[in-house]
């Protein structure tokens, strides 16, 4: 059987582990994959690093150098991919280096890559290119799974795409936001949808500790590791005075200026040293201007209010999930506009994006006499606890709210929509509507039912997922470490078999675009 992986960033050494498992255990005897750096692919080419001979490693720096060198789309492919695929925006949009432009006012590192595609047909012609890349190699190879760690990128997107045409089993490494919790998803939404499918099984026993977990996150639900990682990063960017932040710029500043020493070309996609300190510098120095000058309440909230948490930018949730969704003005422009008379909007950001969006996002967010714009340091759940209702993109905080017993509203087809104790606002011309159906839902829903359905879904979460930490997901790893995380590896890998055995034995294809199993309408 023969496996296709993705080898990212600082997981690539994970990726090969996975794959010698994966040839060790559950009979896969051929190995291929994209890589996003040659330094990588140089990696798994040589047999002293891994026992796996690979039989193709594709570059996508080398995808995107190709198509930035003849920036030209092709009219009549295009035309075929539309008919293929649908819309086309969807992966754009998807990707931060090609969709940047929809990232209404946020502030992203400069690169060669964002820079050429400020022209559409560059855009057109990468696209193009993506896809040229995994139909020829999945057409040719016909590999019997396909596994992405992470799919906030066209190329996984992408690849998703192709996978359901040729109906190859396409999998990916998602969060539960429950603890450190991962699961092996087999959409391409990165939603929790075995976790779905148990919810729904008549055997499914709800245990004493997740009902007694359920009771505690009535009042708070626990945080995930990246509340704590995001906590301390931004008491390291933001948490220095003004002397101490200056002189951090000036000693930093040398290495801006280190020469690429690389045995082959930059990665298109990649920031430069100087593009990157300049980068950290702005935003560090624009949280502190925001501050500064007042733009973030901090008072107590009064009265009624609708809670809108704002999701990172770029992310999975906005630009995978909801991409119509990218620019989150649109949804405090029709939240604000559609609110129940007397009630306010209160609006927070998103810890990591702190410094990261423009003066003119806050003051546009700021223009309706209904918005509060609150301090970003404060814990979300302080927020839901007394808000009316709470309305997400597709994020966290809806789940939260969920546990805590309160009204629910999501733009996206999220998956805790499976529970019934949310609703999902598909038309924004419904927006007034469906904050009051939130509402009237909440409120007809006896308690004892949420807590029954809640806590099927913590079960379910529980029993589908397993512990795949922080530094596991995104840290480098010595070889030592990753000999001591091997049974980290052994689970993960065993989550992948057990999916794609299940995908193997449905009795029909399901395309890993298909949001219905959770977010059907009622």
């Amino acid at each position: 059987m023969h496996l296709f992986l993705q080898f990212n960033g600082r997981f690539t050494k994970k990726a090969d582990r996975l794959a010698r498992i994966m040839a060790g255990k559950y009979g896969f005897d051929r190995f291929s994959g994209i890589s996003t750096s040659e330094g990588h692919a140089q990696w798994l080419s040589k047999p002293k690093n891994t026992p796996i001979p690979y039989h193709h490693i594709g570059l996508l720096p080398e995808v995107w150098r190709t198509a930035l060198a003849d920036p030209v789309p092709d009219p009549a492919r295009l035309a075929t991919l539309e008919e293929r695929y649908g819309c086309l925006w969807r992966f754009i949009i998807a990707d931060r280096n090609l969709g940047h432009t929809f990232l209404t006012g946020t502030i992203i590192p400069d690169s060669e890559m964002r820079r050429q595609t400020q022209n559409l047909d560059a855009v057109l012609a990468c696209l193009q290119r993506l896809f040229d890349y995994c139909e020829e190699r999945f057409e040719q190879d016909r590999p019997d799974l396909v596994f992405f760690q992470v799919v906030a990128s066209a190329p996984a997107l992408v690849a998703a795409a192709v996978c359901d045409r040729l109906q190859i089993p396409f999998l990916t490494l998602g969060k539960t936001k429950l603890d450190d919790r991962h699961h092996v998803a087999s959409n391409a939404l990165m939603q929790p949808d075995a976790a779905i499918a148990r919810y729904a099984a008549d055997d499914l026993v709800v245990t004493a500790d997740v009902g007694e977990r359920l009771r505690r996150s009535r009042e708070e639900p626990p945080a995930t590791d990246h509340f704590a990682a995001d906590r301390r990063n931004f008491q390291k960017r933001h948490g220095a005075g003004l002397a101490p932040l200056l002189s951090e710029r000036l000693r930093s500043l040398p290495q801006a200026f280190a020469r690429y020493d690389k045995p082959y070309p930059r990665d298109p996609r990649a920031s430069t040293p100087l593009e990157m300190w300049q980068w950290e510098s702005q935003v560090k120095w624009n949280y502190r201007q925001l501050s500064r000058d007042g733009y973030f309440d901090q008072r107590e909230v009064a009265g009624d209010y609708l809670f809108f948490a704002l999701s990172v930018t770029p992310e999975a949730s906005t630009c995978i999930v909801a991409p119509n969704f990218a620019d989150q003005l649109i949804v405090i422009s029709a939240l604000a506009r559609s609110l129940p008379a007397g009630w306010r909007l209160v609006v927070k950001d998103h810890l990591p994006m702190c410094g990261r969006r423009t003066r003119a996002f806050y003051d546009q967010t700021r223009q309706y006499q209904n918005v509060t714009l609150v301090d970003p340091t404060l814990r979300s759940t302080e927020l839901i606890r007394r808000a009316r209702v709470t309305a997400v993109i597709a994020g966290t905080s809806g789940w939260e709210a969920m546990l805590m017993g309160k009204p629910v509203l999501t733009l996206g087809p999220v998956w805790y929509l499976a529970t019934g104790l949310g609703v999902y606002c598909r038309d924004l011309e419904h927006l007034h509507r469906d904050i009051r159906r939130a509402v009237e839902l909440s409120e007809n829903t006896p308690p004892e039912e949420r807590e029954r359905r809640c806590g099927r879904m913590l079960q379910a979460l529980l029993e589908t997922s397993f512990s795949f930490d922080y530094d596991l997901m995104w840290k480098g790893l010595s070889e030592r470490e990753l000999e001591a995380h091997q049974p980290d590896f052994e689970r993960l890998a065993a989550h992948i078999h057990q999916r794609f055995e299940e995908v193997r034995a449905r009795p029909a294809w399901r395309s890993p675009f298909d949001t219905s199993p959770w977010a059907a309408s009622p």
